[in-house]
C-alpha cells in the first residue's frame, strides 16, 4: 500500500512539473553605467521580441528578432532591412531571403547572455515584446548605452 501511494505521489509531481514547462523570466532594460533600470518585462522561454531602429546612414528601418531560450539566454533569429547600411550583415554567407524588397538574414549563432546597444532619438530604437511597444530612443535626449538581459 505504501509503495502504491509513493508511486501515485511521484506520478502527480511529474505531471504537475511537466505541465508547466515554460519558465517566466524578466527581460531587463538597464543602463549598465548608472545601473538605472528602465523596464522589467515578463517573458517566457520560447517568446520572441523585436528590436527596431533606423539606420543612421541609410535612414531605413532595421529589425532584429530574438527568442528566449529555456536557459534564459537571448537567441538571435533574424535581421530584416530594406536598404543596406553600416552595421548590417554584409556577407550573405548565412541563410537569407529577399521578399518584396525586404532582405532577411537568418542567424545561426550561439545564444548570448545580454545585448548592448546605443539608443538615441535620431535612430528611434524600439523594443516590441508580446505586442507591447517600448520606445527606447525616447529614454534620452542625446545618446544612452543600454543592456538587455534576462533574469529569473
Amino acid at each position: 500500500m505504501i509503495t502504491i501511494i509513493a508511486l501515485l505521489a511521484v506520478g502527480v509531481l511529474f505531471s504537475v512539473s511537466s505541465k508547466d514547462s515554460n519558465i517566466t523570466w524578466n527581460l531587463l532594460i538597464e543602463d549598465p553605467r548608472s545601473e538605472t533600470l528602465y523596464y522589467r518585462i515578463a517573458i517566457t522561454d520560447g517568446d520572441t521580441f523585436k528590436l527596431t531602429c533606423r539606420n543612421s546612414v541609410s535612414k531605413s528601418l532595421v529589425t532584429g528578432t530574438f527568442s528566449v531560450t529555456d536557459r534564459g539566454l537571448l537567441n538571435p533569429i533574424q535581421t530584416s532591412f530594406t536598404a543596406y547600411g553600416p552595421g548590417l550583415p554584409m556577407e550573405f554567407t548565412e541563410e537569407y531571403s529577399i521578399d518584396n524588397g525586404v532582405i532577411t538574414v537568418y542567424h545561426h549563432e550561439e545564444p548570448r547572455d545580454y545585448l548592448r546597444l546605443w539608443v538615441t532619438p535620431l535612430t528611434e530604437e524600439t523594443l516590441t515584446v508580446n505586442s507591447r511597444v517600448f520606445p527606447l530612443g525616447d529614454l534620452t535626449e542625446t545618446h544612452l548605452l543600454l543592456t538587455i538581459r534576462i533574469v529569473k
